[in-house]
This record gives structure tokens, C-alpha cells and sequence, in this order.
């Protein structure tokens, strides 16, 4: 029988590549099978631009041109000092998207440990370092000197820390005080904790989870009194604001660190 070959070459697809061919002799054609090239793995720590340095999570569906859609573990953006978690955007791989060099790595291990926490290469996870984080000295937080209803016993100074912010936990209630005689401005520090372990009257920050700590944690909204399990009183400006979840539940979407005396 007399044979003739036939070389057939296959359509290239950007961004993908062939994962095998196959032959239907009775129908008359061939099956190419493509795959995406996985140009970067989990865990990988990338330089992106000349402003970005992220760690890479996974590749997700759809691919427009040279652009493809990818979520970090976590992004570094050099010019703004600030770290972002979770980041899912599109992405530009090519020339423009490459391994970070050992000194941009560097870069942003040290805004990492400025948050308090590290990248842990062999879990490929974010953890936290075990060191205090501590409330900036611009936020007072006071406490007060007696026994007395006030939950944890500490009040948060606003106004030209003139007025403190408090719970009267036996009553479920916010209340402001005036009387700084009354209490002794102290030094603080931030744990991490989950929301269910907090109780009426203690004090908290509350934070989206995509946000920077370093940032956030030097804002006076970021401090909240627990009324209850699902209400929480901050500072607004010169005044207080109530939040009650059951009206507005998006606090599933944030992180807590409970704020306790150094």
C-alpha cells in the first residue's frame, strides 16, 4: 500500500500552547488540544511595570490579547508605600511582567514587615509576625483608673482628646466622658483576633481586608468600642457613629485586631 505524508501545521494561539494532537482517520481530520502557558506559579514573587511587586496567585479564565487575568497573594506599590491583600486585576505578561530580582523582593519583605507579618515560602502563605504591633502615639487611648462598668476600661480620646469614647457594658450602651482626670493615657498595641472572641465594652479596630495596617491603624475611625455582638461605636470626624450590622452586614468582608494595654 502505498503511503504519502502530509505535513500539517496547526494554528498558534497566544498565551497557549500544544498539549496534543490527535488523529480521527474515519472522520478525516485531527484534534489539537491547547493548554495555557503557566508562565508564572503560586508563590512566585514578581515585578510588574516599574511600579508593582506582587506575589503571584493563580492564573484565572479569560485572556484578552496579551492581557490575563491573574490574582496576587499580595501587591506592593512602590511609589505609594502600600501594600495591598487579595488583589485580583488584569495583568500584562511579556516584557512588562517578570521575576522580581533579589533586592525588589527585598522591597517588599520590608513593607511586609512594617504590617507585622511575612512571607512564608514554604506554606506560600502570608502569616503574621509574633511581635506587638502598637498603636500609633497620635491615637490616645486611656484608661480608666477605678472599677466601674466600662468594659475593658478604656476610652478613646478625640476631640483634642478632650471627650472619650466608652461602653457602658452592663447597659449595652456608648457613652462620651469628659472627666481626664479620671484616666491615664497608656500605651497599646494591636492583637489580631476573630470577631466571635469579642465582647461588649472591649476595644477594637476594624479594617477592610484588603487594606494597609501601617495606614489604617493611624486613623481614629479605625477604633471601635463593641456595644454588642452586632454594634460597634467609632469616632466620625468630631463625632460618634453607630454601626449595626443587622442593617448593613459587610463585616465579613474586614479583620479585627483587639486593642489591649502594652
Amino acid at each position: 500500500m502505498k503511503t504519502i505524508k502530509i505535513e500539517l501545521s496547526h494554528p498558534k494561539v497566544p498565551g497557549m500552547e500544544v498539549k496534543s494532537v490527535a488523529a480521527d482517520i474515519e472522520k478525516g481530520y485531527s484534534v489539537v488540544e491547547y493548554g495555557v502557558i503557566d508562565e508564572f506559579k503560586r508563590g512566585d514573587i514578581c515585578k510588574l511595570g516599574s511600579n508593582e511587586i506582587h506575589i503571584f496567585g493563580s492564573r484565572r479564565q479569560g485572556c484578552d490579547y496579551n492581557r490575563k487575568y491573574f490574582d496576587r497573594i499580595v501587591t506592593y506599590i512602590i511609589d505609594a508605600d502600600r501594600l495591598f491583600f487579595d488583589v485580583d486585576a488584569f495583568g500584562y505578561f511579556g516584557d512588562l511582567h517578570r521575576l522580581a530580582t533579589p533586592s525588589e523582593q527585598q522591597l517588599l519583605f520590608d513593607a511586609l514587615a512594617k504590617e507585622g507579618k511575612k512571607w512564608n515560602s514554604e506554606t506560600l502563605e502570608i502569616e503574621d509576625i509574633e511581635k506587638d504591633i502598637l498603636v500609633p502615639e497620635s491615637i490616645g487611648i486611656y484608661r480608666y483608673k477605678y472599677n466601674d462598668y466600662f468594659g475593658d476600661k478604656l476610652f478613646i480620646g478625640f476631640n483634642d482628646e478632650s471627650q472619650f469614647l466608652g461602653v457602658r457594658s452592663d447597659l449595652n450602651r456608648w457613652i462620651t466622658y469628659a472627666y481626664k482626670e479620671s484616666l491615664e493615657r497608656i500605651p497599646c498595641k494591636l492583637i489580631p483576633c476573630k470577631r466571635e472572641d469579642l465582647k461588649a465594652g472591649e476595644t477594637v479596630g476594624i479594617m477592610q481586608r484588603n487594606l494597609s495596617l501601617a495606614d489604617t491603624s493611624t486613623e481614629l475611625s479605625f477604633y471601635n468600642k463593641v456595644i454588642s455582638g452586632c454594634e460597634f461605636a467609632c469616632i466620625d470626624g468630631k463625632g460618634i457613629e453607630v454601626y449595626n450590622e443587622r442593617v448593613s452586614p459587610t463585616l465579613d468582608q474586614h479583620v479585627f485586631y483587639k486593642v489591649v494595654p502594652k
